[in-house]
């Protein structure tokens, strides 16, 4: 497998903010279905390409059809989870608190995005608004 390149900080596209929130609307009311890229890394990825106009994924993004099928193509790809995941495609994590708008953010189980004083995940129920003090990390999207 050739090596990873972590996602290199990019200026954000000038119309972020709006494109940004155009995509999570998209992810409203859809349902939870990994087999079909619907998922929390799947959300994720939609929000960095809406903040910078580019998808942060690798060339071949791992398949699955379930949780415990995204487990094993993600250790196949050399990520222990999804934090590991995004340390590797996203670069050096931030505390908590140093989350932006568009950033991305973990409770350590799922991945969802900073936005408009809350975070956002998308995961089994959905899009759901995830707890401030679940958060434990960020990764900075763009400069």
């Amino acid at each position: 497998m050739a090596e990873i390149v972590p996602f290199q900080p990019r200026q954000r596209h000038p119309d972020w903010e709006a494109r940004l929130g155009w995509a999570i609307a998209v992810w409203h009311g859809r349902d939870y279905a990994p087999e079909s890229g619907s998922d929390c890394a799947a959300f994720a990825d939609a929000c960095v390409t809406a903040v910078l106009g580019e998808s942060w994924w690798p060339a071949k993004r791992p398949t699955y059809r379930s949780a415990a099928q995204q487990a094993r193509a993600m250790k196949r790809a050399g990520w222990a989870d999804l934090p590991a995941m995004a340390d590797a495609l996203l670069g050096p994590r931030a505390a908590p608190l140093m989350a932006r708008r568009g950033d991305i953010v973990t409770d350590g189980a799922g991945l969802g995005v900073a936005f408009a004083g809350a975070a956002f995940a998308f995961g089994h129920m959905g899009l759901v608004r995830m707890h401030p003090d679940s958060i434990v990390a960020c990764w900075p999207v763009g400069a």
